[in-house]
């Protein structure tokens, strides 16, 4: 059997090329983090305004209360409460509110 022994040297451009690719690539990743970090710009929309209304209400809500005093049967109070209650809303009435 022959041996033989080969010996072989890599090209002598060969570590050129790697350098050349290594250092393109560098400048690729340098030129994207500048992009990366451009200021970020929010699109907003910015409204104002004042206004004033002027009307007559046309609804309103009252409460009412009248009181007894100390009577001597319920059916006395009762009376008494539905007369001043009366009175109440039918002075409220001649005021102009329907």
């Amino acid at each position: 059997m022959d041996d033989r022994t080969i010996h072989v040297q890599p090209p002598t451009w060969a570590p050129v090329v790697i350098i050349a690719a290594v250092a393109l690539g560098g400048c690729f990743y340098l030129v994207g983090k500048k992009i990366d970090h451009r200021p970020q710009e929010y699109a907003t929309i910015t409204v104002s305004g004042e206004g004033k209304v002027s009307v007559t209400p046309d609804i309103a809500e009252a409460s009412f209360g009248v009181t007894t005093g100390p009577q001597k049967t319920v059916e006395a109070a009762m009376e008494r409460v539905r007369t001043a209650m009366n009175a109440v809303v039918e002075a409220v009435k001649k005021s102009g509110v329907e």
